[in-house]
């Protein structure tokens, strides 16, 4: 899929339900991930779960209802690969994208190492690398040690979250010069960023004068700005469109 076929910084939002999907197709959102917000920050999704809702979205496909980009959450990459249960392919080559998270990977060059040699074909080229903008909470690798890692699995595509889920949102917690130095750095690799991290509806109008090419939203879409909660249509939509009218990257 194109991640990059629009020069304004577009919406990601992840959705817990084939109900949720069907809001965000309906809102006009050219990306969505499926997670389950009461695991974490990238909590994954029950096998069932991601099966019904993939069935959903292949189906929106055929009918040209949805063209955009589908991805899903695997959690924490120490938690995926300790289990053989969510090597499952035939259910996760369904999605456009896996994103892990790398919170406890202190040498990411073992991931790596772990991806080429024991991951499934049907897996290749998947992967989205995530960097925890509180890498010290999360004890993960740097930013610029994801993007090295990004670019030595052939993933064009970087995520950066928020580890903590504690009212503090990525605005909170990192400077517009540092965003900016991401973005310069993602341009520079060809590599498509999207920034995340519990951004409130107050914040999208900042996040999208960074210039990244999508910016990924949960609490700031569902009631009552609480990210375990209903996703709202209208909050979708209203999201989607305040970005739509924000800065040109």
């Amino acid at each position: 899929m194109d991640l990059t076929q629009n020069n304004r910084t577009q919406l990601l939002v992840s959705v817990r339900s084939v109900e949720e999907l069907q809001l965000a197709v309906e809102a006009g959102v050219a990306w969505v991930d499926l997670k389950n917000p009461d695991s974490g920050s990238l909590g994954r999704p029950a096998l069932g779960l991601a099966q019904e809702v993939a069935n959903r979205l292949e189906a929106l496909r055929q009918h040209k209802a949805f063209r955009g980009v589908f991805s899903v959450a695997l959690g924490e990459w120490q938690e995926w690969v300790g289990s053989k249960e969510n090597h499952d392919a035939s259910i996760w080559r369904r999605f456009d994208h896996c994103k892990v998270g790398l919170s406890g990977q202190a040498d990411l060059r073992q991931v790596c190492e772990s991806i080429e040699r024991t991951m499934p074909l049907e897996l290749a080229g998947k992967w989205i690398l995530v960097h925890y903008a509180d890498q010290d909470a999360a004890k993960g690798p740097s930013f610029d040690e994801v993007m090295r890692g990004t670019l030595r699995l052939g993933s064009k595509h970087l995520l950066v979250d928020t580890f903590q889920k504690d009212g503090r949102s990525l605005a909170d917690l990192v400077s517009d010069e540092t965003i900016a130095s991401w973005v310069a750095a993602a341009n520079a690799n060809q590599v498509t960023l999207a920034l995340a991290g519990s951004l409130r509806v107050d914040q999208l109008a900042r996040a999208a004068s960074w210039g990244a090419s999508w910016i990924a939203v949960r609490s700031a879409v569902c009631e009552g700005g609480n990210r375990r909660s209903q996703a709202s249509y209208e909050k979708i939509r209203d999201a989607r469109e305040l970005l739509e009218r924000g800065e040109t990257r």
